[in-house]
C-alpha cells in the first residue's frame, strides 16, 4: 500500500509535465466590412419579410434571434467569425456560421 502512495504522486507529476504548449498565433483573419454589412451588422430582433415567388400570397417573416462571435484556431491561425440564429415564423429555425478565409474571402454555412 505504501508503494502505491509513492507511485501516484510520481504519475501525477509526469502527467502534468506532458501538458501541450500553447500555440503562438501568427495570423488572424477577420470578416471584411462588406460581409459584416451583409450578414452581421444587424441588431438582434431585426426581421425580414419574404414573399414566395411561386405563391405571391404566401409570406414568411424571419427574425434574427441571436448573434454570437467566436474564435476558431487552426494551427497558428486565428479566425474571428459569427454564429447567427434565425427563427422564421412558418419554416424551421436555422443557424448560419460566417467565417473569414484567406485573401479577404469569407464563408457562410447554414447549420
Amino acid at each position: 500500500m505504501k508503494k502505491l502512495f509513492k507511485i501516484i504522486p510520481v504519475l501525477l507529476i509526469a502527467m502534468m509535465g506532458c501538458k501541450d504548449k500553447d500555440v503562438e498565433i501568427t495570423k488572424t483573419y477577420k470578416l471584411s466590412e462588406e460581409i459584416m454589412e451583409y450578414f452581421v451588422n444587424y441588431e438582434v430582433g431585426t426581421k425580414w419579410i419574404y414573399q414566395d415567388t411561386m405563391d405571391l400570397n404566401n409570406y414568411d417573416t424571419i427574425e434574427l434571434m441571436s448573434k454570437e462571435n467566436f474564435d476558431l484556431t487552426d494551427g497558428n491561425t486565428l479566425k474571428k467569425g459569427y454564429e447567427l440564429y434565425y427563427k422564421p415564423s412558418k419554416s424551421k429555425d436555422f443557424k448560419v456560421l460566417v467565417t473569414p478565409g484567406v485573401n479577404n474571402s469569407s464563408f457562410a454555412h447554414r447549420i
